[in-house]
């Protein structure tokens, strides 16, 4: 999954993963579940640059071959795993560069 962090001003995005635990306290599975996050692991940092050009260009391709601008970002979630929310804000303007 990817994540954007600012830091003095500059987006970056960090790969990471997240290792967990399903911890069942009691024998009723249907009673109650707790997950417990045993580390959260930061595979790479990305300068924005190295993210956003590709997510930019892969979502013209999909704008141009003639999906709504909601499917693209439902692409972008999927193959990126970037949150909703910021690929609108990576892909702000573009619907309107393409047309």
């Amino acid at each position: 999954m990817l994540a954007p962090v600012r830091i003095k001003g500059q987006r970056y995005w960090i790969e990471f993963s997240i290792r967990g635990e399903l911890w069942t306290p009691i024998p009723d599975i249907t009673e109650l579940r707790k997950l417990v996050l045993k580390e959260i692991c930061i595979n790479d940092v990305y300068e924005d640059w190295e993210i956003a050009y590709d997510v930019k260009r892969t979502a013209a391709m999909l704008l141009k071959r003639g999906l709504s601008p909601k499917q693209v970002v439902q692409e972008m979630v999927e193959l990126y795993g970037i949150p909703e929310p910021h690929v609108f804000e990576v892909l702000e303007g573009l619907v309107l560069q393409i047309q």
